[in-house]
């Protein structure tokens, strides 16, 4: 029994350092993978429905919360279309001047124009397809296109022309999404909506389709979709407090603020208080009606405190030199598609 036990405890040790081996090996690998940058290309209608469906003009802010939010050295891009399809945002690396000037770009989105060309917009966005390396797809590049509309096809007065040209979308621009490994992400802004377009659309190309039927909502649903575009790392956010270690190289709380709530701020493991007024240096404060976005660079390792009146929708994003290198589960599954 003795030489069994001793046996035992050699095989123990070895199973152990056998173990520890991979997980060295892993986390090295994990460490040392960058993060892939994400391409993501947004289509904005500004079609004269608008006006009924978005009286307000909230896409606005929930376009300026994304310009915000998209991580630097991804490339991004925003198109509106109604009638025409213009660029209104340049598609190109995102850095400080990009932001400013989409920014600025941002109060130009309005609701005049007379139809709603989601064709033309799709082929505009896809304008460098043909150019793309043909392993792209097959890269760890992620690539989306969001779509957002309150509408249908509509290019004419001809409803043949309409309907000819939905068939279009779906025959000839959809398989060139596909061909690209390019996915649409929908937003629909109406209940009037062809939402079985934008449904096929996002299924083909491995998207989500989501629908709003306010615009109230559609800040967050907006948000909800750019994650499934460019996901970020997030730490846990417990009882307004979370934990910072020694790989994040910054974080960025977003904080959506209920209304009438008390200024915003923060409180570092250092018992350092951080608020609107300590901009400058290594944060970043950026705030408008709805919410705060504080970006913290070499943040002090350990528990930072949110001190808000916050939405369940508040969330701590981090760039960190470790980064989990995995496989997403695919956005739609279908009967008989898992083993």
């Amino acid at each position: 029994f003795g030489c069994q036990k001793s046996r035992l405890s050699v095989l123990w040790r070895s199973a152990c350092v056998a173990l520890l081996l991979v997980l060295y090996c892993s986390f090295a690998s994990i460490a040392n993978a960058a993060k892939a940058p994400a391409d993501v290309r947004l289509l904005i209608d500004v079609s004269g429905s608008m006006k009924q469906n978005d009286p307000k003009n909230l896409r606005r802010p929930a376009l300026e919360l994304l310009v915000q939010v998209v991580p630097e050295k991804s490339h991004a891009g925003v198109w509106t279309f109604g009638q025409a399809v213009n660029l209104l945002v340049p598609h190109k690396e995102v850095d400080a001047k990009w932001r400013k000037d989409a920014v600025k770009h941002v109060g130009e989105i309005g609701s005049v124009a007379l139809y709603t060309n989601i064709g033309e917009a799709l082929e505009k966005a896809a304008y460098d397809f043909d150019k793309r390396d043909p392993a792209a797809k097959n890269s760890k590049m992620r690539s989306s296109v969001i779509l957002l509309t309150d509408g249908m096809v509509d290019i004419s007065q001809d409803p043949k022309q309409d309907t000819a040209e939905r068939e279009r979308i779906l025959k000839q621009i959809l398989p060139r999404y596909k061909e690209a490994g390019v996915a649409i992400h929908t937003i629909s802004l109406s209940k009037n909506a062809d939402t079985a377009l934008l449904e096929q659309l996002a299924i083909g190309t491995n998207g989500i389709a989501a629908v709003t039927e306010t615009a109230d909502a559609l800040m967050k649903v907006f948000l909800r979709v750019f994650d499934e575009a460019a996901p970020p790392d997030q730490v846990p956010l417990k009882d307004n407090s979370f934990l910072i270690d020694s790989s994040v190289d910054e974080f960025t709380a977003l904080v959506f603020r209920k209304k009438a709530a008390a200024p915003t701020y923060l409180m570092g493991p250092d018992d350092k208080r951080i608020d609107e007024k300590s901009q400058g240096g290594n944060v970043h404060w950026y705030a408008t009606d709805d919410y705060d976005l504080i970006t913290v660079k070499n943040p002090f390792e350990g528990e930072w405190k949110l001190f808000a009146d916050a939405d369940p929708d508040t969330r701590v994003t981090v760039v960190s030199d470790l980064s989990l290198d995995v496989d997403r589960l695919p956005k739609n599954l279908f009967l008989g598609s898992l083993p």
